[in-house]
């Protein structure tokens, strides 16, 4: 799907539709659907022109399982997302919210194009250089005492979890080694997690196909099995 075919009303509506599942009674999409039809004409006339720019996070705690800060993107945010990531957008030179020379700082991630015109995701610096300052705080205060091992990994991973959407598997590896050798024990990353739907779809096939294998190999062994109390002729 082009750019031009993202600005239509029905596919930024099915993105709408998509984005507010499972969230049909959060604060943000209640406030959204109540002049429903204006936001989506603003939404739609801003990416038309060009000028779309992305809203501010939403910051609040969660107490379950775990007490943690999170820092959500607006809702209209979330329906551009889906707009572009489930239609399978391919980007290029002429697609006005992600320029191809500089890219463009988008929800904590710096996403631009390579010249074959795949879409990479990586962190901004600032939050490189946060998650950095966090792990030499936590390697004095973990000597000294102040944190606990809990605390850390609970804290890592949360950085991971919103670090997990963008390309930066190695990166998070780096940082994964740094805390476990500051606490003495393995700590474990999130699978990236910015899958588009043809992506899923591609993954959840790959899975299909490796189970079935599997099921198959199963009965050829047990169909090539033969007991050692059966004569040769039987």
């Amino acid at each position: 799907m082009t750019y031009e075919e993202i600005c239509d009303f029905a596919v930024l509506y099915a993105a709408y539709v998509a984005a507010r599942k499972g969230k049909r009674k959060k604060t943000r999409t209640i406030e959204f659907e109540e002049n429903l039809l204006e936001n989506l004409r603003d939404i739609l006339d801003d990416l038309a022109a060009g000028t779309y720019l992305p809203g501010e996070f939403e910051r609040f705690k969660i107490f379950e399982p775990k007490e943690r800060d999170i820092e959500a993107p607006a809702f209209k945010d979330k329906v551009v997302l889906h707009a572009v990531a489930d239609n399978g957008l391919k980007l290029n030179s002429k697609t006005a919210i992600f320029p191809i020379r500089n890219g463009v700082d988008f929800l904590g991630f710096h996403t631009y194009l390579t010249e074959s015109g795949k879409v990479v995701q990586k962190l901004r610096r600032t939050s490189i250089q946060r998650i950095e300052k966090r792990i030499k705080r936590w390697r004095h205060d973990f000597a000294e005492g102040k944190i606990s091992a809990e605390k850390i990994k609970e804290r890592f991973a949360s950085w991971d979890s919103h670090a997990a959407y963008g390309d930066t598997r190695e990166l998070r590896k780096k940082y994964a080694k740094e805390v476990s050798d500051i606490i003495g024990e393995p700590v474990e990353i999130h699978r990236k997690l910015n899958s588009t739907r043809i992506q899923r779809e591609r993954r959840r096939a790959k899975q299909q196909r490796c189970i079935t294998a599997k099921r198959q190999r199963s009965l050829a062994r047990q169909a090539a099995y033969r007991s050692p109390d059966l004569p040769p002729w039987e």
